[in-house]
C-alpha cells in the first residue's frame, strides 16, 4: 500500500512539473508581412513586432516576437516562403499583406485569394491569427471569421486617401511612400495588443 501510494504520488509530482514547464516556455509568435512589418527606414528595435514582444513581456508574458516581414513583399511572395517564416512550433501569425498588391495594380479578388490561401495553411498548421488589414482593403474582416482570427488595420483617422498620401501624417515617416516611424508603430502596438493577449489566452486553453 505504501509503495502504491508513494509512486501514485510521484506521478502526480512529475506531471505538475511536466505541466509547469509547458507553462512557461516561451509562446513563439511571427509577425509576416510586407514593410510595415519590416519597418522599413528604422531600426529593427523601433518596428512593430520588437515593440510588441516588449509590451508583451512587460505586461508579464513569457513571448518571443520574430519579425518575419519583407519590404516589397506581394501577397504571392507571401505564399512562397511561408513555410521558412512561420516555423514548426509557432504558435501566433500576425499576417500584413496586401498593400504592396495594390501598389503593383493587382487586382483584389487575386489578393483575397492569395490571403484566403495564407490563412488556410497557417490554420492547417494549428496556428491563431491575427489579420491586419491594409489601405483599401474591404471585406477582410470576413475573411478573419472565417478562419476564426483576430482583425485589425493600420487605418488610423485622417491617414489618407485612395492614393495612399499619407506622408503629411505626424505620425508617419516623410519619405516617399509613407512608412510608420517610431510613433506610428507605438500606436500600433496599442491598438493590436488586446488582441494579442486573446490569443495568447486561446494558445494558453
Amino acid at each position: 500500500m505504501r509503495r502504491l501510494l508513494a509512486s501514485a504520488l510521484l506521478g502526480l509530482a512529475l506531471a505538475a512539473v511536466g505541466a509547469s514547464g509547458a507553462w512557461a516556455q516561451a509562446i513563439r509568435i511571427v509577425a509576416f508581412g510586407g514593410s510595415s512589418t519590416y519597418g522599413q527606414g528604422l531600426e529593427r528595435y523601433d518596428a512593430y513586432p520588437a515593440k510588441l514582444e516588449k509590451a508583451l513581456r512587460a505586461k508579464g508574458y513569457d513571448v518571443v516576437v520574430t519579425n518575419a516581414g519583407v519590404s516589397g513583399d506581394k501577397t504571392a511572395d507571401g505564399l512562397q516562403r511561408l513555410d521558412r517564416a512561420v516555423p514548426a512550433g509557432t504558435q501566433i501569425v500576425i499576417v500584413e499583406y496586401g498593400i504592396n498588391d495594390r501598389f503593383a495594380r493587382i487586382d483584389r479578388a487575386t489578393t483575397t485569394a492569395n490571403l484566403d490561401t495564407m490563412l488556410s495553411r497557417l490554420r492547417a498548421k494549428g496556428v491563431q491569427l491575427l489579420l491586419i488589414g491594409y489601405y483599401g482593403s474591404q471585406g477582410l474582416d470576413a475573411l478573419a471569421q472565417k478562419y476564426d482570427a483576430k482583425y485589425a488595420d493600420f487605418n488610423f483617422p485622417n491617414n489618407g486617401d485612395q492614393q495612399y498620401r499619407v506622408a503629411n501624417d505626424p505620425q508617419l515617416r516623410t519619405t516617399g511612400v509613407a512608412h510608420f516611424n517610431a510613433a506610428g508603430y507605438d500606436m500600433i502596438v496599442a491598438r493590436i495588443l488586446p488582441q494579442v493577449e486573446e490569443l495568447i489566452a486561446r494558445v494558453r486553453r
